[in-house]
């Protein structure tokens, strides 16, 4: 039997094994050690960086691996936003604290006043008032009577939640990708023999060579589509990637099936990757050269 050819450090692993041209679209995987996040001091660096989908983590190269494009490429860009409210009382309430905690009592008296006499000065305010007191009378003897409540049983009212969607903060992306891989000789079965390792290996915590009470981050993952030598001119871009779910079906027949020196016929791969970072508006006007679609 042949003996699987050997590779260059650093070289990258690649399934298939073909020559790649100047057209040929595939994904490229780059493993870095993972550096905790920190300021750059040099900006411009850091733009570019930014720019590449590199982010903070830039850390040593450990390897590279180049596989087909994915039969399914999606990718979804998510906020939260959640509903807040604020009735006329907290409105008044949070103009007036500035001054109440800088001391100016009588700036924080006049706010108050003049927040009351805008929203009126009439009976509704009169029960609305009554209402509160009648909550605080029930409350000390153990009732879970709430204003709000109070105030609809004894008036039919309540206050004006003024219910807005709020913009609450940014999303991680996640990202999965499927493969069938099928070696077709010796070579491409060692191939795809290392990149599953190297990919389980990576993805894996570390031990802290210092003490046994620390685990270090794994490995983070840079992935990027490209054409040829080129970045792939319409696919997503990503930013630096944690590998969260690595499985590997070795019967990817449907039953056990090896060629003669126990390499399975077909396994199926599939990889689940989440950004380490959320993607902002400034992220796009770093790709200058309008390189794809943007991340």
């Amino acid at each position: 039997m042949p003996v699987p050819s050997k590779k260059p450090k650093l070289a990258p692993f690649r399934y298939p094994i073909a020559v790649l041209e100047d057209y040929s679209d595939y994904l490229s995987m780059t493993i870095r050690s993972y550096k905790p996040s920190k300021k750059f001091k040099n900006e411009e660096k850091a733009k570019k960086l930014y720019g590449q989908g590199l982010g903070n983590q830039v850390g040593k190269t450990k390897a590279n691996i180049i596989l087909p494009v994915p039969t399914s490429i999606t990718a979804s860009n998510g906020v939260s936003w959640n509903g807040a409210t604020m009735n006329a009382i907290e409105d008044i309430a949070l103009r007036a604290a500035p001054a109440f905690m800088e001391g100016e009592f009588k700036v924080a008296k006049d706010t108050v006043v003049e927040g009351l006499k805008g929203i009126g000065l009439g009976d509704d305010v009169i029960k609305a008032a009554q209402a509160g007191f009648t909550a605080k009378i029930l409350q000390a003897f153990g009732s879970n009577v709430t204003f709000g409540q109070a105030l609809a049983r004894t008036t039919g009212q309540i206050l004006n939640p003024n219910l807005e969607l709020l913009f609450t903060g940014p999303g991680l992306r996640s990202f999965s990708f499927s493969y069938q891989l099928t070696p077709r000789d010796v070579n491409e079965a060692a191939q795809i023999k290392q990149i599953l390792r190297i990919l389980k290996k990576s993805m894996s915590p570390k031990r802290s060579p210092s003490s046994s009470a620390f685990l270090c981050s794994p490995d983070v993952f840079h992935l990027n589509f490209r054409k040829g030598s080129q970045e792939h001119p319409y696919l997503n871009r990503f930013k630096p990637m944690a590998m969260t779910n690595c499985s590997v079906n070795y019967t990817g027949t449907g039953t056990y099936a090896t060629y003669d020196d126990g390499s399975p016929v077909v396994y199926t791969l599939a990889m689940t990757f989440q950004e380490l970072s959320p993607v902002y508006d400034q992220d796009y006007e770093t790709d200058q050269g309008l390189i794809g679609a943007g991340f």
